[in-house]
């Protein structure tokens, strides 16, 4: 599940918040160029074994980074995604842990979803 805001036509912009996840496993993250459920950026916990910068093209999903990072079921992270041109950054608790670079999705709002699991969400931001 995921819920959109923002302006379509967005180009670069940061989105951040407050994620807890309260159930496992699953995933639960923020959203960027959020064009439409087919295409769009996602920068997630993935139920406490891992933080996965990934992006969807054309209903295609594949990883742009995943590195492993300890996580707990209840506890508030703060992820952040960066998406300036094609470079892609994604944030845990202020420190760069994952980053790539992708020049599919140009524009789109921005987002906070899960998919497999329930989380709350808090603070969300954008920037550009």
């Amino acid at each position: 599940m995921i819920a959109v805001a923002g302006d379509y036509r967005w180009t670069d912009q940061i989105v951040e918040a407050k994620v807890k996840l309260t159930s496992e496993p699953g995933k639960a993250g923020v959203f960027a160029r959020v064009r439409d459920l087919e295409n769009y950026y996602f920068l997630y916990l993935d139920g406490g074994s891992n933080i996965v910068l990934r992006k969807r093209v054309d209903n295609s999903s594949n990883d742009v980074m995943k590195v492993k990072v300890e996580t707990q079921q209840g506890v508030w992270y703060t992820l952040k995604l960066s998406v300036r041109g094609e470079m892609l950054e994604g944030y845990l608790d202020g420190k760069l842990l994952v980053s790539g670079s992708d020049a599919s999705v140009k524009t789109g709002g921005i987002g906070v979803g899960t998919a497999e699991c329930t989380a709350q969400f808090d603070d969300v931001t954008v920037r550009n």
